[in-house]
């Protein structure tokens, strides 16, 4: 079942994607696929940026890096803005 669906804003997070190599790419499509399809995200995963209101981030860990991805939420669907390594 799927409980949200993520929509990307212009092309900044397609644009970070495209530079990665595939166990990035896997991975960050593996914990999307999660976030879409649980009810409740774990707070391993998102967090809600305290200092901005409405904006929140997912962390992905590869390898010992941590990608982190801004996004705001739209009636309960993600609106991705920015990646950032």
């Amino acid at each position: 079942m799927k409980y949200r669906t993520i929509f990307l804003y212009k092309d900044y997070f397609k644009s970070f994607i495209q530079r990665q190599d595939k166990h990035v790419l896997n991975k960050i499509h593996e914990v999307l696929v999660f976030i879409e399809s649980v009810k409740i995200i774990p707070k391993k995963h998102f967090k809600h940026i305290t200092s901005k209101k409405g904006l929140y981030e997912i962390r992905i860990e590869v390898k010992g890096n941590v990608y982190r991805v801004f996004l705001f939420l739209m009636n309960q669907n993600l609106l991705f803005w920015e990646m950032h390594f």
